[in-house]
């Protein structure tokens, strides 16, 4: 088998060099001219392939996104509260006059909306109260100090269903009731009673309040 390679000489010249010179060994020793090989022209090189036409890539139109149907608003029938385990019926209620003082309603064993304040699904205050806790009249609130926000309060009417986030937690001394005015966002307003039990006048001497946002 013939091995390729390289052989050298020394250059008469008197510099010494080795200077290569382009051989091909063969199995016997003996030196054999290298024969020049011809570099192949273009035309022996390429060879044209099928013609490829290029297709236009048609543009898709833009399907605009539907807007979503608004819910009419309603009168709340039901309220869950997933985070805390709450699933009540929710009731109407008002307020009443007691020793020349307003009080607002609080019903027994239920969730209260008070009528005079926003519908669910509107945009308005909509107001709600619970017990928190009361041997006679329940504690559906209980445990709504648990809450955090981004936690949904889901509200049901008779026909719809209505989505809140809630948005804001807070306490407040229990003569404030600028809780319930009016706001431009659909907002729901959950209350119940917290801080220290007054014995002398039956009640406690702040309110936790929960706010939600409606979820369009």
């Amino acid at each position: 088998m013939a091995l390729a390679g390289m052989a050298y000489y020394i250059d008469q010249a008197g510099s010494g060099r080795a200077l290569p010179r382009p051989v091909a060994l063969a199995d016997g020793g003996e030196s054999v001219r290298a024969t020049p090989v011809a570099s192949p022209t273009v035309a022996e090189t390429w060879t044209p392939g099928p013609r490829v036409t290029a297709t236009r890539v048609p543009t898709e139109t833009p399907v605009p996104t539907p807007t979503p149907t608004p819910v009419a608003p309603g009168i709340p029938v039901r309220v869950i509260i997933p985070s805390i385990n709450v699933d009540s019926a929710v009731k109407e209620a008002g307020t009443y006059w007691y020793e020349k003082q307003l009080y607002y309603e609080t019903l027994p064993f239920v969730v209260a909306h008070y009528r005079m304040t926003a519908k669910v699904g509107e945009e308005g205050n909509a107001v709600f109260s619970g017990h928190v806790t009361s041997r006679n009249a329940g504690n559906v609130f209980a445990n709504l100090y648990k809450m955090q926000l981004g936690d949904e309060v889901l509200f049901f009417s008779d026909q719809n269903e209505y989505r809140y986030v809630v948005t804001d937690i807070k306490l407040v001394d229990r003569h404030d009731v600028s809780v319930m005015d009016p706001t431009k966002d659909a907002t729901a307003t959950l209350i119940t009673c917290a801080g220290q039990w007054i014995p002398a006048e039956g009640q406690y001497s702040e309110r936790l309040i929960v706010r939600a946002k409606l979820k369009r």
